[in-house]
Formats: C-alpha cells, structure tokens, sequence
C-alpha cells in the first residue's frame, strides 16, 4: 500500500512539473500575442490616421530615418564617388572618331548577333494547358536542363493554368 501511495505521489509531483511547464510555455505564448496585437494596433493607428501616416513618414524618408532621400546633388556627388560617372556627366569617356559619321559610329560600336537558341520539342502553342504540362513533366523527366525552354515557350493560359491549381 506504502509503495502504491510513493508511486502516485511521484506521479503527481511529474504531473505538476509539466503543467508549470505548461504554464511558463502559455505565458510565454501569451506574451508574443499581446505584443503582436500591439503592433497591430500601432500600424492600424499609423495606416488609418492621416496625421500619424504623414509623420511616420516623414521619419521614415527623412535625413535620419531608415530610408534618407537625397537631394539630386548628394546623389550626382555619390556617384562620382563610386566611380559610376565622369567628370562630363558620361559612364565612359567619349572620343572623337575622327571620319566615322554618327550612323558609322553606331554600326562600328553595336553590339554582335548572337546565334539563335536551339528550341526545344515543345507542344504546338494551341494545345491545351494539361497536354502542355503533361509534355513539359516527361521532358523534366528525361532533361531537366531543358525543361525551362519548354516553360519560356508556354502560353500565359498555360501558365495561368497551372498557378491556379497550385494555388
């Protein structure tokens, strides 16, 4: 009887110790509640009341806040800083190139063709949007690698389609 009486008092006392346990987890939850709420509250407050919205702003784009505006002349200056433009207001400097005219410096300076890409075996583009993912699910099936090609040949309806399912 002695041992049985032992037996459920250690039980209680391990009971008890996991609902304080309990408890401390409650009150913690209960604490990142109310401060949630809290913020809540603010940013309703800041969103809803003209006056506040128009200061939390000011603060947030001014000289001290998180996002400073700058003025056109600190922004030219930090560009000269960084290297980003010359002294003549140009990315690059500009040369004189001699007998070129404007239309023969443009052709001597444009960019090369670049050969076209190799398309993939994608569906005809009128196929419907469950062929067209059934052809794109084996190409990934069989090379990954290519299966964007397939993707950048979809219609949006077949796009459309399938982030409404996803969704």
């Amino acid at each position: 009887m002695e041992d049985a009486l032992l037996e459920a008092l250690g039980h209680q006392q391990r009971q008890a110790h996991l609902i304080g346990e309990q408890q401390a987890y409650i009150e913690k939850a209960q604490s990142v509640l109310q401060a949630a709420e809290a913020e809540r509250n603010a940013m309703m407050h800041i969103l809803s009341d003209p006056e506040t919205l128009a200061d939390y702003t000011t603060k947030f784009f001014g000289p001290g806040g998180v996002m400073p505006v700058q003025t056109p002349e600190e922004a030219e200056r930090a560009r000269l800083e960084q290297g980003l433009v010359g002294d003549n207001g140009r990315l690059m400097p500009t040369y004189n190139a001699g007998n070129f005219e404007p239309e023969q410096q443009q052709q001597a300076y444009a960019r090369p063709q670049l050969p076209a890409m190799p398309q993939p075996n994608a569906p005809a583009p009128n196929t419907s949007p469950e062929a067209f993912w059934t052809s794109f699910s084996r190409q990934a099936d069989m090379d990954i690698t290519k299966a964007w090609q397939l993707l950048d040949q979809a219609s949006p309806d077949q796009l459309r389609a399938k982030i409404l399912v996803a969704e």
